[in-house]
């Protein structure tokens, strides 16, 4: 079990925070005793695909199920479109974000535009939390230089956005970490937002790339594999609230 901190988690959405990150040799009751004795007002366990008798234990310590994430990976040397697709994708184009655009990106994350991730749809929390979240995760991912912001655009109307950062460790590997679109509206256009990542990510020498979906955003997921992600491995998200914890 790998235990992590998030004090970030008070910024975003106003408690303290904790995940564990288990493995499927991990003993249940092991684990439940150390989650006993850590006082958090919201903990996280990531369980492995297929670890039932964790689940179950859990879910008798009181953790609700939150979501399914699915770990996705694509190769790039095989990425294609069939015709009628590839005719959909050449309307549309992207570009680097430039600062104004990045301020953009965040006005328009903190409106709500993530409306399917255990935080906007848990009631202990709300949309809004869960925008500010991501909005402040986004800003320090694009601050810190880990990851390039991109507009997504249709005749020249911006439609959308995706942040990409690249593995430093092996110069190899991509990662899609954030994209979206500006109006829900719009949600036909949501797969330029999976495919332009790619896309830079091929024009920038790399093989592959990596992006995390939730099992709450079917759509999304169902865009991915059509694009030729495969699924690398899939966790289960627990979650519980410490009531009367401060």
């Amino acid at each position: 079990m790998i235990r992590v901190e998030m004090p970030w988690e008070r910024q975003n959405i106003g408690v303290t925070a904790v995940e564990y990150r288990l493995d499927s040799c991990d003993r249940a009751e092991t684990v439940l005793e150390n989650i006993r004795n850590d006082i958090f007002q919201y903990k996280v366990c990531r369980v492995p695909v297929n670890s039932m008798k964790m689940c179950y234990a859990l879910q008798n310590e009181g953790f609700l199920y939150a979501e399914s994430q699915f770990e996705l990976e694509a190769n790039l040397k095989q990425l294609s479109l069939d015709p009628i697709l590839e005719r959909f994708i050449t309307s549309m184009d992207c570009h680097p974000a430039s600062d104004k655009e990045i301020h953009e990106i965040e006005q328009m994350i903190r409106k709500g535009i993530f409306i399917t991730d255990k935080i906007a749809l848990d009631p202990f929390f709300s949309v809004e939390k869960s925008a500010n979240r991501y909005a402040n995760w986004f800003l320090q991912e694009v601050n810190t230089k880990n990851a390039s912001p991109y507009i997504v655009s249709l005749d020249g109307e911006k439609i959308g956005f995706f942040a990409i950062s690249f593995d430093t460790n092996n110069g190899r590997d991509a990662d899609s970490f954030l994209a979206g679109l500006f109006d829900a509206n719009n949600k036909g256009f949501g797969v330029a937002t999976i495919y332009f990542p790619m896309a830079v990510a091929k024009n920038s020498n790399k093989k592959k790339i990596q992006a995390r979906v939730s099992s709450n955003n079917i759509d999304s997921l169902k865009t991915h594999l059509e694009l030729g992600y495969k699924i690398k491995n899939i966790n289960y998200i627990y979650i519980k609230h410490e009531e009367n914890v401060l």
